[in-house]
């Protein structure tokens, strides 16, 4: 336990203040001749009951002003658990079946927890120094659990050296190739495209380069392009949805947004947005916006994008919604922590101050309780 404000034990010299009106207050004695009762023997005056509530009210006042002084000056005791066990998850991987006594994070930003109302965060994650963060925020003595991929995005040049022992843990995830491939460029894959538009003479006319390119992509499906009113089918990880429309995007697109989804709208940029594709003059045609919306500045029409009219227009579009790429791709199984790192934990400090507060109440209900009881006078 430490204290925010040590000033404020200076109000323990009010302990003084009872203990003075103790002494003082001492019930006078006076001897009083009494002539029936002079052959009679002593008897000892019932005051003992009384001493003994004096003595009593003078603990609580006593630890009543102790705990006044203790609640100015603001103690705190130091948060965590140094017998925690913690699972850091990888986004690449599903989410792991709950063990018992084990406290499950997804590995990303925030490291927010494994849970099914929790959305599952974008993969493309700054793994090394996520690993570096999360060591920070650990107490000392906490377990430390780490389930990756095969392959690792967003890590550095070397291992990253943390405080404390790492169980690292390589899972099989889903879709990736073998560790053996990751110094093979894999051509990015195609997404299946999902358009809704409107009813404007530019987006119907856009219409065709969109056939088109879905064509390129994807030549044994068919595209999904529809007005506003069809409603949205199933989307996954593999599904571009474009909404070529002024009005809001539908729940079920925000939630395959936030899933980590790709979507594109069209929508005007500003020069501070990072352009991803020309339209062909040298304006900018295709952009990012940092909630991670792709942002379609103008019709794909020859008119408005003379882009469109290259043979390798399909291409670079797609070479464009790729995600981003964070940092090095590397061999999971070469990249575990090394162990040896100063320690960087600041632990949270909790405010004991809610409990001195019940404290006080309780203390001064039980002072008032016995200060009001009767007093039996001598005889």
């Amino acid at each position: 336990m430490s204290f925010l404000l040590p000033a404020g034990l200076f109000g323990l010299l009010a302990l003084a203040l009872p203990l003075l009106i103790h002494l003082i207050r001492r019930p006078p004695t006076e001897t009083l001749a009494f002539a029936a009762l002079r052959w009679l023997g002593d008897v000892a005056r019932p005051q003992r009951q009384w001493r003994l509530r004096q003595w009593l009210l003078l603990l609580l006042r006593l630890l009543l002003i102790t705990a006044l002084a203790l609640l100015l000056a603001e103690p705190v005791r130091q948060a965590g658990s140094a017998n925690e066990r913690v699972r850091a998850v990888s986004p690449v991987l599903p989410a792991p079946a709950p063990v018992e006594g084990l406290r499950d994070v997804w590995l990303a930003d925030g490291f927010p927890a494994i849970a099914a109302d929790v959305p599952v965060p974008p993969a493309d994650q700054p793994t090394s120094s996520l690993l570096r963060q999360l060591d920070a925020q650990l107490p000392p003595g906490t377990a430390l659990q780490v389930m990756v991929g095969p392959m690792m995005d967003g890590t550095d040049g070397q291992r990253p050296r943390l405080s404390r022992a790492v169980d690292w843990q390589v899972q099989a995830a889903p879709d990736t190739a073998p560790a053996g491939d990751a110094g093979k460029a894999a051509a990015p894959a195609a997404p299946r495209i999902v358009l809704r538009h409107d009813d404007s003479d530019a987006m119907r006319a856009s219409l065709r380069v969109w056939q088109a390119v879905a064509a390129a992509w994807q030549p044994e499906s068919d595209a999904d392009i529809a007005p506003l009113t069809a409603p949205l089918p199933a989307l996954d990880a593999d599904t571009l949805l474009v909404w070529l429309a002024e009005a809001p995007l539908p729940e079920a697109a925000q939630e395959h947004r936030h899933q980590g989804g790709r979507v594109l709208v069209a929508a005007a940029i500003d020069d501070s947005t990072p352009t991803l594709l020309d339209n062909g003059d040298g304006a900018p045609l295709l952009a990012r916006a940092a909630d991670g919306r792709f942002l379609l500045t103008a019709p794909l029409s020859a008119a408005a994008a003379p882009r469109v009219l290259d043979a390798d227009f399909p291409a670079r579009l797609l070479a464009a919604l790729q995600p981003r790429v964070t940092a090095a791709r590397t061999d999971a199984a070469d990249h575990a922590p090394l162990a040896g790192a100063a320690w960087l934990y600041a632990p949270t400090p909790q405010p004991l101050a809610p409990l001195l507060v019940v404290l006080i109440a309780a203390l001064f209900l039980l002072e008032r309780t016995v200060a009001s009881w009767p007093r039996r006078e001598a005889a």
